[in-house]
């Protein structure tokens, strides 16, 4: 075999001949070059750039071949590989900003309520040409309406399952609403109700399996409920003195859950578990009410609002530090925190300023910061965060309608 001394032409040539020759696409076409073995280990800074690559090379390997596909397009632009595209978008760091996601067809406004642990899907809802529907974004295909239960009329959503397979909500009925589910592989399933008008499945967990919310029994009275994998509606009952429950977070694992109820006229967040049922949350300073909105995938952090005598102020609670008020951004009266990241160190909401709402972003380290607002609209609210912390979504309003986004 004849020594391959320089790079040789090639017009259609990929992957390697053996171990002598190897084929890479560049900016003037394919060339081929000798394949030299590597020798020795490798030095501080090869090991540097190995480990600044690979987790970048692991999420290439596990795109599916319509996504290899899309990034050849992108590719094509710039006469480089798919492979070469999305390693040049994975490593290129920027600064977040806020990303728009549209409307359904037809439609003409949107609101994005919650996204998948690795911030990949993103679910919301909005109108369209056939009325008012939930929706499922993914980055390939952008906004997809999803399927209805039988005899919906419109259909609106809550959560989203970690994998990013399923999502819940609320389905419009003739007699009014009940919880349902919706997988991409099984489509839309009603999770029935206590007999009352109104339901709405406000949680899931990382696998989409298990769910939580609310329903109304015979009397109008809302009781919490979880959903489970074999598919039974459990009422979760009611706190002590209490007449009503709402369960609006669910842990990944499915067998934690927070929301809220009254006990005794006064209202409180809970916190529960599958071994040990109801655990009311005590107050933060201040404090006459407390309203829970979310709680981390591990089941530890739990954050919502408390109502004060002047204002609403954000909060969160830890099983190691207890109830603590976040604060609220500079020049503003009340926050409200919305969701939490997966390990509880990330808190995201609302909270009013001199010039409007702006969405915030919480740390420990950080306090409040407000992210802003996207170009041409009037505030900004986040309503959801991934697991990973790398996704923010929410909503905007641009003086006419409200604008769905993502931040990353």
């Amino acid at each position: 075999m004849a020594l391959l001394l320089r790079p040789l032409y090639s017009l259609s040539g990929t992957g390697a001949l053996g171990r002598s020759i190897i084929y890479q696409r560049s900016r003037y076409g394919t060339v081929a070059s000798a394949w030299h073995k590597p020798h020795g280990a490798a030095s501080v800074a090869q090991a540097s750039r190995r480990a600044l690559y690979m987790p970048a090379v692991v999420a290439w390997r596990a795109q599916t071949v319509q996504q290899k596909n899309a990034w050849g397009v992108v590719g094509d632009r710039d006469s480089i590989s798919g492979f070469n595209a999305y390693m040049q978008a994975a490593l290129t760091p920027h600064a977040p900003r806020f990303n728009l996601l549209g409307v359904l067809p037809g439609g003409t406004y949107s609101v994005a309520r919650a996204v998948s642990a690795d911030g990949g899907v993103i679910v919301g809802d909005g109108d369209s040409s056939s009325g008012d529907y939930a929706w499922r974004w993914t980055a390939l295909g952008g906004a997809a309406q999803v399927g209805a239960i039988l005899s919906s009329t419109a259909n609106y959503s809550r959560a989203v399952s970690g994998d990013g397979k399923s999502l819940s909500g609320r389905a419009v009925i003739p007699a009014g609403s009940v919880p349902f589910r919706y997988s991409v592989l099984s489509g839309a399933v009603d999770l029935g109700s206590f007999g009352g008008t109104f339901g709405v499945a406000s949680g899931l967990s990382a696998d989409g399996t298990v769910a939580c919310g609310s329903s109304a029994n015979v009397g109008g009275q809302e009781h919490a409920f979880r959903y489970d994998d074999v598919g039974f509606l459990n009422d979760l009952g009611v706190l002590p003195g209490g007449t009503f429950t709402r369960a609006t977070g669910i842990s990944s694992a499915g067998d934690v859950l927070c929301g809220t109820g009254n006990s005794g006229g006064d209202i409180y967040a809970w916190r529960w578990t599958t071994p040990g049922g109801f655990d009311v949350i005590p107050w933060s300073v201040n404090a006459v009410a407390a309203i829970c909105n979310s709680i981390s995938a591990d089941g530890t952090t739990i954050v919502g609002f408390s109502e004060t005598n002047n204002d609403d102020v954000a909060w969160r609670w830890t099983a190691s530090g207890g109830s603590a008020e976040l604060g609220v951004l500079p020049g503003g009266t009340n926050s409200y925190a919305a969701a939490v990241s997966g390990d509880g160190s990330i808190v995201v909401g609302v909270a009013n300023t001199p010039a409007g709402d702006r969405a915030f972003r919480w740390t420990l380290a950080t306090g409040m910061i407000s992210l802003g607002i996207p170009d041409g609209t009037l505030d900004s609210a986040a309503t959801g965060i991934s697991a990973d912390g790398s996704t923010i979504v929410g909503r905007s309003f641009d003086g006419v309608q409200n604008a769905a986004w993502y931040y990353r």
